[in-house]
């Protein structure tokens, strides 16, 4: 597990905060399911160039996976200073098994 400046795996309140300190547009909502009509909570967040997402029944004490802050970071187009999982460089060179000559 990669460390970062807040530990491990940040919980999803930690990294509202992070992104509130840096300009991004936090809320919570409650709206009302299409078919069931039942409520619930949606964070919608919106970054500082205008990006935005929405996690449906927020958890803030729930700790987040690197893929999910890699997903959330994609969405709001920034870079966090929390641990996601590793990017694809353009470098990378994917080989095939039978591409590799036996010694």
């Amino acid at each position: 597990m990669a460390a970062s400046p807040f530990g491990g795996h940040p919980r999803l309140g930690r990294f509202v905060e992070w992104l509130e300190s840096v300009g991004c547009k936090v809320e919570i909502k409650v709206r009302s399911h299409s078919v069931t009509g039942r409520p619930y909570q949606s964070l919608e967040i919106t970054g500082p160039a205008g990006s935005s997402v929405v996690v449906a029944n927020p958890d803030m004490n729930e700790p987040l996976a690197p893929s999910m802050v890699s997903y959330l970071e994609r969405r709001l187009a920034m870079q966090t200073p929390f641990p996601g999982e590793p990017q694809q460089s353009a470098d990378v060179v994917y080989v095939a098994d039978d591409d590799i000559s036996q010694s």
